[in-house]
């Protein structure tokens, strides 16, 4: 009798250290899951963030291409290369005459 009651007291203490176990594996995976949503939480902010920086960065480019055009039309009003290329009010515009060719 003194073997079964031996070999019972070894299954109970293997159930108590297995269940220990197992709530240890709970706990950890207890953890586990809230590290998870707290990263999730993070990477959504993150997201959004970087929605964020996409609206704003594409805003600033469109401000650039719109100052850039003013830029460009300011420059052709009032640069003198191009009052230059202008015919004065009044005068024609210069037409290249063709080579001439040399009678012989």
């Amino acid at each position: 009798m003194w073997p079964m009651h031996f070999e019972k007291k070894l299954a109970e203490k293997s159930v108590a250290v297995l269940m220990d176990k197992a709530q240890d594996c709970f706990d950890v995976a207890k953890t586990q899951h809230e590290i998870a949503d707290r990263q999730h939480e993070i990477a959504d902010k993150q997201s959004d963030n970087a929605d964020k920086l996409d609206t704003i960065g594409n805003a600033l480019v469109d401000k650039a291409v719109d100052l850039n055009s003013e830029l460009v039309m300011d420059a052709n009003r009032t640069s003198p290369r191009i009052h230059l290329r202008e015919p004065p009010d009044g005068v024609p515009p210069k037409t290249e005459s063709l080579p001439k060719t040399d009678p012989k």
